[in-house]
């Protein structure tokens, strides 16, 4: 079988959507399949070699930005665009898209979930036509539900099924303003039943997702992420008991929930070990539980 997952990338910092994207990719490999990752917006950060770097990105947060705002780069030919669509170009870009206003991302939000209705035909076509060249693929893999705006058209045009997988899009839309955040719920709840395959990586975010977007209970799938163990090592033996925690070191992935669920148990015996990338203005949040922890002297 045939199957290519959609990925949005970072660009600057270690994704774990994107690592557990990568990890399956290898696996479905590893089993028979063909199996391709394919970036969107940004480029991909993993921390392994990428399944095949000459993979473009598509919908490259550069020119989808001027795509929608300024007709003149609607009509550039599409050698054109790749000026814009470089990696290391985006990868810089992503470096500062903290700066993007909060409003900025409700639009672009709402946008990419109603294609149809958005200048970004173009984007749309390069997309197509590349899945087309490479060979049409048998299942499609949408890495997280923003990218629900795409199933119309990629069952339309390419006959494929399509499978959308959860990942943490609640706290995102929550955070948006308004209008945008009832619009971007709005929107999605009719997006995602286009699609032939719903996942969510938990029983929990299943059920959730299913109350917030009003679907039928048992719509949504669970398949828990896997973990590649290939590299790592066995434990040593000692005794001793950890909680480890990885991810984006925030408030919005419940670091704070964590740090204060530790001071409370107030066990010696236990060692807390936290790991993760820091967006813009993270480093506050940081450097004030690290302070939480060494008053409780717990560091």
């Amino acid at each position: 079988m045939k199957i290519t997952i959609l990925t949005a990338g970072t660009g600057s910092y270690y994704c774990g959507a994107c690592m557990r994207d990568s990890s399956l990719a290898r696996e479905l490999i590893a089993m028979g399949h063909e199996a391709h990752l394919v970036p969107m917006y940004l480029p991909l950060q993993l921390d392994e070699e990428q399944i095949d770097e000459s993979t473009p990105v598509f919908f490259g947060g550069i020119n989808v930005y001027l795509q929608q705002k300024y007709r003149l780069f609607r009509k550039l030919p599409r050698w054109m665009d790749q000026v814009f669509n470089g990696r290391r170009l985006l990868r810089m870009v992503a470096k500062r898209s903290h700066l993007t206003s909060a409003n900025e991302q409700g639009e672009m939000t709402c946008l990419m979930l109603r294609l149809e209705e958005s200048n970004l035909g173009k984007e749309v076509d390069k997309l197509v036509d590349w899945l087309k060249q490479e060979g049409k693929p048998d299942v499609i893999v949408l890495s997280n539900a923003l990218l629900a705006g795409l199933i119309r058209e990629l069952k339309s045009r390419l006959g494929v099924s399509v499978v959308c997988t959860f990942q943490g899009e609640d706290s995102f839309l929550d955070s948006l303003p308004k209008p945008w955040c009832n619009r971007a719920w709005e929107e999605l709840a009719m997006r995602v039943q286009d699609a032939d395959v719903l996942v969510a990586p938990s029983q929990f975010y299943g059920r959730l997702m299913e109350e917030r977007l009003r679907l039928e209970p048992g719509s949504i799938h669970v398949i828990p992420n896997g973990i590649d163990l290939s590299g790592w090592r066995e434990s040593d033996g000692e005794n001793v008991k950890r909680i480890g925690y990885l991810a984006r070191m925030c408030h919005s992935k419940g670091l704070g929930l964590l740090v204060d669920a530790f001071i409370q148990l107030n066990d010696s015996s236990l060692t807390l070990a936290i790991a993760g990338t820091m967006g813009g203005g993270d480093d506050v949040y940081v450097a004030g539980l690290k302070k939480k922890l060494e008053k409780a002297r717990l560091d």
